[in-house]
């Protein structure tokens, strides 16, 4: 925590760094002593794991830490007595830096988001919303001063009536998922069917997206995606099937209760660009245009789509 709250962290003082860039040591690998600002690792450090860089010393109550960005260790290299010397640790510090604020950021605006009912799946829905897509995040002005504020990475575009399906633009629909079909890797894997990421454990798709009457039950899910062409064996958006669970009601071929889920063998990082969708929680929609997407047929009898496609469809019968 920063700003009114003080710091509790061992520090590490260099006894002879009287200036900028001198050198320090941690675990073994030589740094510079640079302002924090002008170290990009310490700032996602503090940001991304509350991770405190070791600290060198204060000028004018700005810290400097030890970086090791664009440092390359190396077992030859020796420098002067006169010039380093090994940190010091001294006892618990307690400090405030008025240039760097708490972690808090004003609300999401109204006009993007909507309150809070106690209904599981809606609130959920406003979390992921609240940390991924109007993320609080730490910045910089102009005069150096760091502090946080709500960033906006919504990458929905907002397009009329599309005829015919249209690609979809990276980062669209960060929820898609496209299932694959056989063992093995490579060519052995038939990418089929779709579904949407709806947490970071579980897939929801159609009854009928379970098994294929040639390859077998589906076995691979992969996020993240826009055109089949960037499908690798070892990214780490290709997901094993753990578990599937179909709707009791559903029998193969009617289409009646033509729903599943899939849970996957590990959990999702979820970030900007894997975003669950949001689940309807109302018996009614109110809606009378739905967005399909998805990497299917390009035509009747024709081909799949290597891009991800999108299409609106009525909603009225």
């Amino acid at each position: 925590m920063f700003g009114a709250a003080p710091l509790r962290l061992m520090l590490a003082l260099c006894a002879l760094a009287s200036a900028t860039h001198d050198v320090c040591i941690k675990d073994g690998v030589f740094g510079t002593c640079v302002n924090i600002v002008n170290c990009p690792s310490a700032v996602a450090g503090i940001h991304k794991s509350h991770k405190m860089p070791k600290i060198c010393r204060f000028e004018q109550m700005e810290p400097i830490v030890c970086c090791f960005d664009n440092v390359r260790t190396s077992t030859a290299t020796t420098f002067s007595p006169k010039s380093f010397q090994e940190p010091t640790t001294i006892d618990d510090y307690d400090y405030y830096h008025e240039n760097i604020e708490e972690k808090t950021c004003k609300p999401v605006p109204p006009e993007l988001t909507a309150p809070r009912t106690g209904q599981k799946a809606w609130d959920k829905c406003l979390e992921y919303q609240e940390k991924l897509v109007y993320p609080c995040e730490m910045s910089q002005d102009l005069s150096s001063v760091t502090k946080w504020e709500r960033r906006t990475k919504c990458y929905r575009i907002a397009d009329g009536l599309i005829v015919g399906g249209k690609d979809a633009a990276k980062n669209e629909f960060s929820h898609m998922a496209l299932l694959g079909y056989g063992k093995g890797s490579g060519e052995n894997i038939h990418w089929l069917c779709g579904g949407s990421l709806i947490s970071d454990k579980f897939i929801l798709t159609a009854g009928h997206c379970i098994a294929d009457r040639i390859y077998g039950v589906v076995t691979f899910a992969y996020l993240n995606l826009l055109n089949r062409s960037e499908i690798a064996d070892n990214s780490p958006n290709k997901y094993g099937i753990k578990t599937i669970i179909k709707h009791p009601g559903y029998q193969s071929p009617n289409k009646y209760n033509d729903i599943a889920l899939l849970e996957l063998d590990r959990r999702v990082h979820l970030d900007e660009y894997t975003v669950p969708a949001c689940l309807p929680v109302s018996d009614h929609m109110k809606d009378d245009v739905a967005m399909a997407t998805g990497w299917g047929l390009t035509a009747y009898e024709g081909s799949t789509s290597n891009a991800l496609q999108k299409v609106r469809e009525s909603m009225k019968r």
